[in-house]
């Protein structure tokens, strides 16, 4: 279907970070066979540990090429099981839902402890796009929390801590991610979806799984259909806004040549469509930006999704955590958060 290699504009992990990686991963494969926290709490700390563990070895398998080669049935299969739990029919018992971790925890500890859960979904992206940062970062706040509960004899006290951990979590790696998001917006050296939309098979249905979003029968007939259509076709309902966007800026009297890029936003599905757009936009001069909408909490609108992105696995779910960001957000975060921002614009001045 593409290549082996994924995310290669992404950060890379130091000497230092590797082994910070080794270490998490060994500490949550010891999980199960220590002394935690009891009950539903024990049971949710070791399932998220399995998680992020089975992401990091997706990560691995989708760099040797063995993901890829896989039969449609089974992407199709793997694909379900990642985001499975979140269906309608599982959401009344996933930790993802904040009422039903609020009846076993408590409200206030059970919206903390679905938010965690919320964010370590994240790690679906970051396994596909090969972000082995993005996964380790997971992986230490989920020990912290662990450790946290495991040596706690106080529940109260420990909630407090709880929400202090997930405030210096967003609050530590603000700089990290406001600066990645940003050149994700700005540079197309960044456009890991444009990439992977250029070079694969758009023939096969198979490629609708590289991406590492949610697929439905929506996204694979909308494929099918394009793939339908003929060339001259698809190229003429591409030319329809790539043209209009060009017209836009003659209408308005603006010189498009001083623009070196532009955005798209699509859904998974339209890719061929997309294809084209992206070489029009190139015979205008025009280096075309893709990116994907936001995963980790710090860089999220809400339950907004902007940019590219695919079926959405449960709607109720986004929208319960569509004010995650209460649980941190305070004046002092504020003012880090736009320090951050005008770094991030300042380290992409040249984009």
């Amino acid at each position: 279907m593409t290549g082996k290699e994924t995310g290669l504009a992404y950060r890379k992990l130091t000497d230092d970070e590797q082994e910070r990686f080794a270490l998490a991963s060994e500490r949550l494969r010891e999980l199960p066979a220590e002394k935690g926290p009891d009950g539903r709490l024990g049971e949710f700390f070791l399932k998220e540990a399995a998680f992020l563990l089975e992401m990091d070895r997706l990560r691995i398998s989708l760099l040797d090429g063995s993901w890829e080669n896989a039969s449609g049935e089974e992407l199709e299969k793997r694909n379900r099981e990642l985001y499975g739990e979140l269906a309608e029919d599982r959401y009344a018992g996933c930790p993802g839902n904040p009422s039903h971790m609020g009846r076993l925890f408590g409200e206030k500890c059970g919206a903390m402890l679905s938010m965690l859960y919320a964010e370590l979904r994240g790690a679906i992206v970051y396994a596909f796009e090969n972000r082995p940062w993005d996964l380790l970062i997971l992986m230490e706040l989920l020990l912290q929390v662990y450790c946290l509960f495991r040596d706690s004899e106080d529940r109260t006290a420990a909630e407090d801590e709880l929400r202090d951990i997930l405030y210096w979590y967003i609050s530590d790696y603000s700089r990290e991610i406001t600066e990645e998001r940003t050149e994700e917006l700005l540079d197309p050296s960044k456009s890991f979806i444009r990439d992977r939309i250029m070079t694969a098979d758009l023939s096969d249905l198979r490629y609708l799984y590289i991406f590492g979003e949610y697929v439905t029968d929506s996204e694979k007939k909308t494929a099918a259909w394009l793939n339908s259509l003929p060339e001259d076709e698809i190229e003429q309902l591409a030319r329809i806004w790539t043209e209009g966007y060009r017209l836009g800026f003659l209408a308005q009297k603006k010189d498009i040549s001083i623009k070196k890029t532009v955005e798209i936003r699509a859904r998974l599905g339209f890719e061929r469509i997309v294809r084209c757009a992206v070489r029009q936009f190139s015979e205008m001069g025009l280096e075309t930006i893709i990116y994907r909408s936001a995963s980790h909490a710090a860089v999220r609108r809400q339950h907004l999704r902007v940019g590219w992105y695919g079926a959405v696995p449960n709607r109720q779910y986004e929208y319960d955590h569509r004010n995650d960001a209460a649980i941190w957000l305070d004046e002092r975060f504020v003012t880090r958060r736009l320090q951050d921002i005008q770094g991030a614009y300042e380290h992409c001045r040249e984009q």
